[in-house]
């Protein structure tokens, strides 16, 4: 990636407009910077609106959230003898930060004898009411051995608001885990 550059002046309408294209590198440009970053350190952060380079690995790939450093994943395992939980805390808040989720999944195991309830989504203090816009899964009776799940790990499906946490309530299960 190079970092020259052209600029075009236009004229139409009696307006002069400039234009900067950034040479990529392999015979195209781009109307925006890349700059390709090392994936080891943790980003830099920015103000809001303020414009920043558009990240790329070092072999020039551009990287979005599902290519983001800090990218977790989390279980979480509910027994019968853990009980039905109200606003656990799978992910917690923390101030100046969002939670960004990008897949969930929910899984009972066949042993279960009864149905089990679960509802996952953003809170401060509980699990946001079923209708609510922060809930990411609901699943109002899962059967026994089912594998319900929102979102592919590519692209957003929840941003939770500053210092919220992702929190699940459910019912507990009758025999068997599930998580």
């Amino acid at each position: 990636m190079a970092d020259s550059y052209l600029i075009f002046t236009k004229v139409d309408d009696q307006l002069q407009r400039r234009l900067k294209l950034f040479d990529n590198g392999d015979g195209t440009f781009s109307y925006t910077e890349r700059r390709a970053v090392d994936l080891s350190t943790p980003p830099a952060r920015v103000d809001a609106n303020v414009r920043s380079r558009w990240p790329t690995t070092r072999e020039g790939i551009p990287f979005t959230i599902a290519g983001h450093p800090d990218i977790q994943t989390k279980n979480l395992q509910i027994t019968a003898a853990d009980g039905g939980q109200v606003g656990t805390a799978i992910i917690p808040g923390v101030v100046g930060r969002s939670i960004v989720v990008t897949k969930c999944s929910v899984n009972t195991d066949q042993a279960n004898s009864g149905n089990v309830s679960v509802r996952i989504g953003f809170g401060l203090v509980n699990t946001p009411n079923p209708d609510e816009h922060q809930v990411i899964f609901y699943e109002s009776s899962m059967d026994a051995g089912l594998s319900r799940i929102e979102g592919s790990g590519a692209g957003t499906i929840g941003i939770g608001a500053d210092g919220e946490a992702l929190r699940l309530s459910c019912t507990a299960p009758t025999c068997k885990p599930f998580s």
